[in-house]
């Protein structure tokens, strides 16, 4: 028994199962009108998209956008406690899962390995964003590029929880292959080593 996983499209977005998104991550403090794209998904159309972003702002500069179909689940919601638009001048490693709820998307921010807040966005939950699409860190438009530096870059296709993150955020995961489905889940891994 190697647990389960999924071989379905790597970009896979079933908000049902949840999404996470984790990396380490070291920026200069972004300009106050600036949205600098960390992690852009988007189908082959652009109806359904999600974006995370840093922003200038005052309190957290985690920001993020979901688009399902053209229509705004939540935009430019701010997600974070402890982060300062300073304290990103030094690495550390953040995780943000994303999980559908009845009221809208349960949103969990991690640092350093500890939940460090939770947010329902929006006001109704979403299913799946469509399988086909692009990943991105930097953008046109009106979220731009990321002046950063990034790395061990992980898109879960479901929700990690606190301890798979506490537990795993220093160091590498090993992925799946055709005999073992271990961590098939694991959609991207950029691990930023050459």
């Amino acid at each position: 028994d190697y647990g389960g996983g999924s071989r379905e499209s790597n970009l896979k977005c079933n908000f049902q199962q949840g999404v996470t998104v984790e990396f380490w991550l070291k920026a200069p403090t972004p300009g106050a009108n600036s949205k600098q794209t960390i992690f852009h998904l988007t189908n082959s159309s652009g109806g359904d998209a999600l974006t995370i972003y840093l922003s200038g702002s005052t309190g957290s500069p985690f920001h993020v956008n979901l688009d399902n179909s053209s229509t705004s689940v939540f935009s430019d919601q701010q997600i974070g406690s402890t982060p300062t638009t300073s304290s990103i001048s030094s690495f550390s490693h953040y995780a943000i899962s994303f999980k559908s709820a009845s009221s809208g998307i349960e949103t969990k921010f991690y640092v350093n390995g500890r939940l460090d807040s939770t947010n329902t966005l929006g006001s109704a939950g979403v299913n799946t964003l469509t399988q086909k699409g692009t990943i991105a860190f930097i953008a046109s438009g009106s979220v731009g590029f990321l002046s950063a530096s990034i790395d061990e870059f992980r898109f879960w296709k479901t929700e990690r929880d606190a301890f798979q993150i506490g537990s795993n955020y220093f160091t590498h995961v090993r992925g799946g292959s055709n005999t073992d489905v271990s961590n098939a889940t694991l959609g991207v891994y950029y691990k930023f080593n050459e």
